[in-house]
């Protein structure tokens, strides 16, 4: 209990005595334990824990790798296979009350993938020149062969099939030799130009192909001369100039 005093006014003041102060107490430190002593259990304890965390995110990640991986294949596999078409270097013609033309195509699959397309039909537009008058669509009548006579050392147009969509895939390309006719119609003297269009299973925007064709007066007079049933052959070239981008262009 505090001490009264009686001060000069004659009031009575209690006076507090001091609190006694404790001393903090010292911080204990940590002691460290010793490492285990190498081969010792605890040791090999330690070490074995590592491993096990290590093996088990190396799994993690290998199987996370394996996972990605399958995707992108599955990905690449089942696109679309993006098929290609190409002109042939030579074109055949005989014409008598008709037109036929011996066009060989070749449709590739440029992309690695499992997916399939068909071509399920092909045409020959006709683009005359000026003043010539319309020209017909040439439409594909036939698929056939060409067999080397060794008699006459030229080749023999044979007959296969109708007209029937074809498997286009990366490891079966077609290259068929397709017959296409225009009736009550021939080529005269000019330059025409031509589109090949071939429509396909997978999408409604069909593949194009567009090269010019000149015929001369000579090819006019030996087409008259052959008749219906004997070819002229016409070799592809290049045209082209700075304003106007290079295209396939046959002629005899």
């Amino acid at each position: 209990m505090g001490r009264r005093h009686r001060n000069r006014s004659g009031r009575v003041a209690t006076i507090e005595p001091k609190p006694v102060l404790e001393p903090k107490p010292e911080p204990v430190q940590a002691v460290p334990e010793p490492s285990p002593a190498p081969g010792s259990p605890a040791r090999e304890a330690m070490r074995k824990g590592w491993l096990d965390a290590l093996q088990l995110w190396l799994g993690l990640a290998t199987g996370t790798i394996a996972l990605i991986l399958s995707i992108i294949n599955w990905v690449t596999l089942n696109r679309d296979p993006e098929v290609s078409l190409s002109l042939p270097s030579i074109l055949r013609i005989a014409q008598g009350d008709n037109v036929w033309l011996y066009l060989q195509p070749t449709f590739t699959t440029i992309r690695k993938t499992e997916t399939t397309d068909y071509i399920t039909g092909m045409e020959l537009r006709v683009r005359p020149p000026a003043g010539s008058g319309a020209a017909p669509t040439l439409v594909w009548d036939e698929t056939g062969t060409w067999v080397y006579d060794s008699k006459t050392q030229e080749a023999d147009y044979s007959y296969q099939s109708d007209p029937q969509p074809m498997l286009v895939s990366q490891d079966t390309p077609q290259s068929p030799t397709i017959l296409f006719e225009a009736t009550g119609w021939q080529f005269r003297p000019g330059r025409y130009e031509l589109e090949l269009r071939a429509t396909r299973s997978s999408t409604d925007t069909p593949l194009a192909a567009t090269f010019c064709l000149d015929i001369t007066a000579d090819d006019d007079a030996a087409f008259a001369q052959e008749g219906q049933y004997r070819w002229i052959g016409f070799q592809r070239t290049r045209t082209g100039s700075a304003s106007s981008p290079a295209k396939a262009c046959y002629r005899s």
